[in-house]
């Protein structure tokens, strides 16, 4: 559009003044995206030709270029009882021309300094839609029918204006929203933010943004608020207008990637703490295995056994080091699976160590659970493990369960041994450390592991104990629907 051959008879007609004002790029920009409109720019001659012939559908008068002669048009025309609303664009500080408009009638007065493309499409969408001086105009397109989220306020704050679109949104009749009703439609959680954010917009007027949570026709939904300051010719504010558009997935994928970010440098952090840790405790045995094969070297009396058993020690270690970083690089296949399967699987890896302690494990009701059967199975052999391990003067009695709830799965293993006292039940999950130093068999790596295992698939494990009570470890894991 732009040119009288484009401007059909059935689209409606803005005309703009003066000519060089349809050029300029946020103006032009602006009745480029009105929908079934045809606009022109008019020199003064040509506007009193054009309203003395068919008025249009509006005008836009920019007299902070082209002086007040066009008020002087429209007054005329409005004297031939021409009703057409007009947008009349000023310089900031010109006084005389809010009196002039407010005395034409159907005028809307923006100051050029305040013009922004939210602001004019607002405003655009207004006038279209304004009610004419004595009569109404059929079929004229209205501002509550744009297509977008778009909204209006007064210098207050109070709603004045919502698109269709925008109600049907919030599920809200216009009569709820207008005024502040439209507040109620703000997240119980973010309304603080809210007002905190209108205070300061009152205080200082600016363009400006806020990311928050509506209530809307789909449940809660973030979205990104927009408000422009809109000013009269004074330097008074008048309104604010703007526009609501949903972030939702973009917010989402922001958290999962945060999120991504966290568990990353949580990573990084442990397998710091881990290449430490490993370092630390394999100079014990690497020292005890040096000393005694300079001993047999020299042809002093060596413990040759001693040695083997600190070697055995330290593949163990590595064994156990190797798999703790392994956990951060396998990737979970989670799948409908049964905890009775993962449980057998550990239970016949440890034939032998549960038949050598004499253990009894008592299974109960068991349930189905998303999660890699394989890695499970692993966590159930690391705790059944150390049930055998810091078993008490009797034999072990392990019982291992679980129920489902309304979000996951608890899971349970119980035993009767030595118990943990409550100042090691965090530390114990970390690698190397001990509840009980003086039971030197295995690596210290075994809670590391399973923590690893049930926070990749999204749960979490801990423990419930006391000195010489047994210790009852829980996880959770996404249960199977």
């Amino acid at each position: 559009m732009g040119d009288g051959a484009r401007a059909e008879r059935d689209l409606a007609q803005v005309l703009v003044h003066p000519a060089e004002a349809a050029g300029e790029p946020v103006l032009r920009a602006a009745l480029e995206r009105l929908r079934g409109v045809a606009w022109l720019g008019l020199a003064t001659k040509e506007l009193r030709a054009a309203l003395g012939r068919k008025p249009p559908a509006a005008l836009v008068l920019d007299v902070s270029l082209a002086g007040h002669d066009a008020l002087d048009s429209l007054r005329e025309a409005r004297a031939r009882g021409v009703t057409t609303p007009a947008l009349v664009i000023a310089e900031l500080g010109d006084a005389e021309v809010a009196p002039r408009a407010e005395e034409l009638g159907g005028c809307r007065v923006l100051a050029r300094q305040s013009l922004s493309p939210a602001l004019l499409d607002a405003a655009l969408a207004e006038l279209l839609g304004l009610e004419p001086v004595t009569a109404p105009a059929p079929d004229r397109p209205s501002a509550r029918h744009a297509p977008a989220m778009l909204w209006r306020s007064d210098a207050r704050g109070g709603l004045t204006h919502a698109t269709r679109r925008l109600l049907e949104y919030l599920a809200l009749e216009e009569s709820a929203a207008l005024g502040h009703g439209w507040v109620e439609a703000v997240h119980p959680g973010d309304r603080g933010e809210w007002f905190a954010a209108w205070a300061d917009w009152l205080d200082s007027p600016r363009e400006d943004t806020l990311d928050l949570r509506l209530q809307t026709r789909s449940g809660p939904r973030r979205v990104r608020v927009t408000a422009t300051p809109g000013f009269d010719p004074s330097g008074a504010l008048e309104c604010f207008v703007g526009s609501i558009f949903e972030i939702e997935e973009w917010a989402g994928a922001l958290d999962a990637a945060r999120f991504e970010a966290t568990r990353h440098e949580s990573t990084i952090r442990e397998l710091e703490e881990l290449a430490f840790a490993g370092a630390h405790d394999l100079q014990e045995p690497l020292r005890s295995v040096e000393s005694e094969i300079d001993d047999l070297l020299r042809g002093k009396p060596g413990d040759l056994e001693l040695a083997l058993r600190q070697l055995n020690r330290m593949r163990t270690l590595l064994r156990d080091l190797v798999e703790f970083a392994m956990t951060t690089q396998v990737r979970v296949t989670a799948e409908p699976s049964d905890l009775a399967q993962a449980l057998e699987w550990a239970l016949e890896n440890l034939r032998a160590a549960l038949g050598e302690s004499s253990a009894q494990v008592k299974v109960e009701a068991l349930v189905r659970v998303h999660a890699d059967p394989i890695q499970v199975a692993r966590v159930f052999q690391n705790l059944l493990a150390n049930a055998v391990r810091f078993r008490s003067p009797a034999a072990p009695v392990i019982s291992v369960g679980a129920s489902a709830r309304e979000r996951d799965a608890l899971v349970f293993v119980r035993d009767n041994g030595l118990g943990i006292a409550p100042a090691h039940h965090e530390s114990i999950f970390r690698v190397f450390e001990r509840a009980h130093p003086d039971v030197r068999d295995g690596s210290g790596m075994g809670l590391a592991i399973c923590r690893r295992i049930v926070e990749r698939h999204g749960g979490r494990i801990w423990v419930e104990s006391e000195p010489g009570q047994g210790a009852t470890f829980y996880f959770t894991l996404p249960r199977a629907d």
